[in-house]
This record gives C-alpha cells, structure tokens and sequence, in this order.
C-alpha cells in the first residue's frame, strides 16, 4: 500500500492515461470533436474564429474541472468502501 500511495504522489500511476485507447465509443467521438474543430477552424474568420476558439478553451477547462471533482469523489468513495469493509 505504501508503494501505491507514494506512486501515486510522484505522478508515476495515471488512471486514466489509456482510457482513450481503451474505450473505443470515446475515442471515436474524440476523433469526431477534433475534426469538427479543425473543419471550423478553417472555415471561420475574424470574430467568429476568436468566438469559437473562447468557447474551446472555457469548454476544455470545464472539462478538466469536471475530471478533477470525479476523479475526487471516486477516491473519497473507494476510501468509504475500504473503511467499511474494515470496520463492519
């Protein structure tokens, strides 16, 4: 358990660094999302390109939020399950 913990504070375990690979419906959407992106990309100017471009980046920070709070709430809950599983 040590090992996992200290792995783990040194950014040597990713969870979800395959999860693309691993996750074939999530990877073809991720495929779709960039092409989209790079088609509107190409095809807006001026205001519109800067409007899209805002939209990318708060969407991208809402998702790395959103990522952050799951990823926070499955600890607390494996820690829940590892407490009650020793305690009852």
């Amino acid at each position: 358990m040590k090992n996992f913990i200290r792995e783990l504070f040194f950014d040597n375990i990713e969870p979800q660094t395959n999860i693309y690979k691993e996750n074939k419906k999530l990877s073809k959407n991720m495929d779709i999302v960039v092409d989209r992106e790079k088609q509107l990309n190409q095809k807006l100017t001026g205001d519109e390109k800067q409007l899209f471009t805002d939209y990318v980046e708060a969407w991208s920070e809402v998702s790395v939020i959103f990522e952050e709070e799951n990823f926070v709430r499955g600890f607390r809950m494996g820690a829940k399950f590892a407490y009650d599983t020793f305690t009852d």
